[in-house]
């Protein structure tokens, strides 16, 4: 299960470098049919093996009451509002898309590996896909090589990647640098050098987006994450650490710079000169929030309710919202908030739970997707993201196995012996270790 895992992510990662054209039918791809199949196998397997044991219950009744609100207000907006343009089977689509298939991979991936070691080496998988994404990225812009039309229509140069808009791409890239940093440190010789390359890429493809919300999401919530952890953190450890991080950083600052220096310093430092009111300092943001709240403070009901799955698109709005909270409150209202961000905020404290108890390989994993939620969360405040969102929680799918097996104090047997190929086999060692910092 861990190769088709493996080969699953590879097709996602080079479907979008090379722009596959995957569908099979309005709603159905490829990847969704291999991941749909992928669940099938493992629901198989533990009803098989009467393993079958709802872990993370919490965290699925919570999306599942999402879904179940979500599905509630599009029957009504389609069925008996019946608001103009608003077409039910493309919006149902959308949800299945959006809010099914995202649960749909973080359980596969949950229930895919039952091993801490396998969810490690997949979640490694994962961040080498995003190197070479970030990678294709960064050959397109400085015209070394081309294998798609990666940078953003109208974006004065900047870069969306291959996932099709600059502040998604940058978006991405966070949830992804902290773990990548704990792949470098936990490596030797030649594999740090590898992910030191790695993370090298990543930053320098980062900075070609110019996104500025990104910007401000990765520093904040390592500090955010530096006071969350600080019991864990040896200061004579992480210290060489970040001289050798800053270092790099303005090495790779001044090598972006060669090509993309005046989009930076247009987006960071002339912007916010030349920002008359805080329209300007957000890049229009603020109004682009004023005027869905503006909606809905017309039909005050809305501000409880929303107006319905999906009917954004259907008020005549110019522009899209720029913020993923505002948009659920927009068409969930509430609930679709409330709903909303706590299916981010329980794996955080899922994480955050197990770090006292998980190992000394687990551990700066756990903690380094607490800084990947924090950062996600912070961006989402400045966009909309879609296409990042299968990489997003197949991740947490896999360090929701290393917290489960961390609180459990023991590693559930792998795969192989699950299927009985080592029957003599130890179940695990105790993830408690030593409580040394990192």
């Amino acid at each position: 299960m861990r190769l088709i895992l493996s080969a699953f992510i590879l097709l996602l990662v080079f479907s979008h470098i090379f722009s596959w054209d995957l569908s099979l039918a309005p709603g159905l791809s490829a990847k969704n049919a291999v991941l749909y199949i992928a669940m099938s196998i493992i629901g198989f397997r533990l009803i098989v093996s009467g393993n079958l044991k709802m872990e993370m219950s919490g965290f699925v009744g919570c999306y599942a009451a999402l879904i179940a609100y979500a599905i509630a207000t599009w029957l009504i907006a389609g069925l008996f509002i019946e608001y103009k343009g608003y077409a039910m089977l493309a919006t149902g689509i959308t949800l299945k898309n959006s809010l099914v298939d995202p649960l749909i991979f973080f359980l596969t991936f949950l229930f895919g590996v039952r091993n801490s070691d396998d969810a490690i080496k997949l979640v490694k998988v994962l961040l080498v896909g995003g190197i070479l994404i970030n990678l294709a990225t960064l050959g397109d812009a400085f015209h070394i090589y081309s294998l798609g039309n990666y940078e953003e229509p109208g974006g004065r140069g900047r870069m969306a990647g291959p996932l099709g808009e600059a502040n998604q791409y940058a978006a991405f890239i966070a949830m992804f640098l902290p773990a990548l940093c704990v792949a470098m440190a936990g490596s030797r010789g030649i594999g740090r050098a590898l992910w030191a390359l790695g993370v090298a890429i990543s930053f320098g493809a980062l900075l070609t987006t110019a996104s500025r919300g990104a910007f401000v999401a990765l520093p904040l919530s390592v500090i955010l994450g530096a006071y969350t952890f600080r019991n864990y953190l040896a200061a004579d450890k992480i210290r060489p650490w970040l001289v050798k991080g800053a270092l790099s950083g303005i090495v790779i600052i001044g090598v972006i710079s060669l090509k993309f220096g005046q989009l930076l310093t247009d987006r960071i430092v002339g912007e916010s000169k030349s920002a008359a009111g805080l329209g300007d300092f957000s890049s229009g943001r603020t109004e682009f929030w004023i005027e869905p709240i503006s909606r809905m403070m017309s039909h005050p009901i809305t501000l409880i309710t929303g107006f319905g799955w999906d009917t954004y698109d259907s008020m005549g709005f110019l522009f899209a919202p720029h913020n993923q909270y505002l948009y659920l409150w927009f068409t969930l209202g509430i609930p679709g908030v409330i709903l909303g961000s706590i299916i981010y905020l329980i794996p955080m404290s899922t994480a955050r739970n197990a770090v006292s108890t998980a190992d000394a390989n687990a551990r700066p994993y756990l903690i380094a997707f607490w800084l990947s939620v924090a950062a996600t969360m912070i961006a989402i405040f400045f966009a909309q993201i879609f296409t990042p969102w299968p990489y997003f929680w197949s991740y947490a799918g896999l360090t929701m196995r290393l917290a489960i097996n961390a609180r459990a104090k023991q590693s559930p047997v792998s795969d192989d012996e699950l299927e009985g190929r080592s029957p003599n086999a130890a179940v695990g060692r105790d993830p408690r270790s030593s409580p040394a910092r990192i």
